[in-house]
């Protein structure tokens, strides 16, 4: 309520308060029954007849909600989707389309899509849609089953993460929303469910905790431990590390993975951004939105879902195999860029380039740094192999090596981490 009074004060029509929906379509016919449809609900509606216009309205005017029709000339909606979110990141947009096709759905929300949608669709679910995506986009001081979300913290594919407070007990939590696109069918949810309670077994210093899984309307949530903290994508920031700090950091993230695989879990997507680091020092594995329990092959989220980021994805992986191995690939890639300050296989690569070295040329982490002690690269040489048997045999081979080598880099230990945030800190 606050936010509309304080659109209206702005002269907003009442409509344009509750919200502004952008429709784009290049069927001028589909966006009328839309738009006619949206406006009895009482938002406000702006039409684009093409990625190209939205794209300029979006830049340009106030919109609150974006529903992108995906077959479109020139500018697919996947495209347009692509170049929105160099302007907007935060903006909530639902894919619309006229085909069910589980490809289209993976990758509307690995483009950063919130939910998708199959027309025809009904007034009541539509509007259903609308209300959670833009909830949640302005989501502070609203509440979900028991939490009060407080502010959001984070956004990836599958789902955005909030900081929230228990309305009970006070307790801290982390919420995450699981997109509608992936829960939408009742088998996926009953997975979805079963394979969540799986994770809460886990508990472990190096993973995040999961507390419990909850559902408000349509909306599946996600309760876990908070960190107080930044992922190591940010605290790095494209800098090299020194090889201590980096192997120590390795030395916290294999700890965790031993654990969650001892426990039946593989994670599936290690990477910087993946990985938290506390204030106070800790090393946490977070978001398990592809993981897998290898005691019955299943999967925690819609079939199909599981490559995670082909930058740090094992070959394996990429065909659709792996084991733990693989969590071990994506690690050293993890290194790579800690130590080198760039990722080992850069965004800007075109993909044939990316795969051909990673099925058959491993990039080296010597033509980046030279100076860097043979031990340690041929380390993350190791890791990165595209051959998994020639990988570790198991954690505590790789354990064993890691130890073998802070003590080479006469390391002090985990204070070393303590006193790394410290100093990014100011403290």
């Amino acid at each position: 309520m606050g936010v509309a009074v304080s659109r209206l004060r702005k002269g907003l029509s009442v409509a344009e308060a509750i919200g502004i929906i952008l429709v784009v379509d290049d069927s001028a016919s589909h966006r009328t029954v839309i738009s006619t449809e949206i406006q009895k609900l009482g938002y406000a509606v702006k039409n684009a007849e093409s990625g190209a216009v939205a794209l300029q309205i979006i830049n340009n005017q106030e919109v609150d909600l974006v529903l992108l029709d995906v077959n479109m000339p020139g500018l697919d909606g996947f495209a347009t989707l692509r170049q929105l979110r160099t302007i907007r990141k935060e903006l909530p947009v639902i894919m619309l389309t006229a085909r069910d096709d589980a490809e289209d759905v993976i990758q509307a929300l690995r483009l950063g899509a919130n939910d998708y949608a199959v027309k025809p669709i009904t007034l009541d679910i539509l509007g259903a849609r609308i209300a959670t995506h833009l909830k949640l986009n302005k989501a502070a001081n609203e509440q979900l089953g028991q939490y009060l979300l407080l502010e959001k913290i984070g956004e990836g594919a599958m789902g955005m993460v909030f900081k929230a407070e228990h309305v009970d007990t006070g307790d801290i939590a982390a919420v995450k929303v699981l997109p509608r696109a992936v829960t939408i069918q009742e088998d996926a949810v009953k997975r979805f469910i079963q394979e969540a309670h799986l994770i809460e077994k886990i508990n472990h210093p190096n993973v995040v905790r999961h507390f419990d899984v909850g559902k408000d309307g349509e909306t599946h949530f996600l309760v876990m431990e908070y960190v107080e903290g930044e992922t190591l994508e940010k605290l790095v920031a494209g800098m090299p590390m020194v090889p201590t700090l980096a192997i120590e950091i390795g030395k916290q993230i294999c700890l965790g993975l031993e654990n969650m695989f001892e426990q039946g879990v593989i994670h599936r997507d290690i990477k910087p951004q993946n990985i938290l680091f506390s204030d106070s020092g800790e090393v946490k594995i977070a978001d398990f939105g592809i993981a897998r329990d290898v005691s019955n092959d299943n999967r925690l989220t819609q079939e199909g879902i599981g490559l995670g980021s082909l930058v740090y994805s094992s070959p394996e992986q990429i065909s659709g195999k792996g084991d733990f191995r693989s969590d071990m690939y994506s690690l050293g890639c993890t290194l790579f860029e800690l130590l080198a300050g760039q990722m080992p296989f850069p965004k800007d690569k075109p993909l044939e380039w990316m795969l051909e070295r990673k099925f058959t040329k491993p990039p080296r982490i010597t033509d980046v740094y030279p100076g860097l002690p043979k031990g340690v690269a041929d380390f993350v040489a190791k890791l990165m192999d595209p051959n998994a048997d020639k990988r570790f045999k198991d954690y505590h081979e790789l354990l064993r090596v890691i130890e073998k080598m802070l003590e080479n880099l006469n390391s002090p230990g985990k204070s070393l981490l303590e006193q790394w945030v410290a100093k990014i800190r100011g403290h």
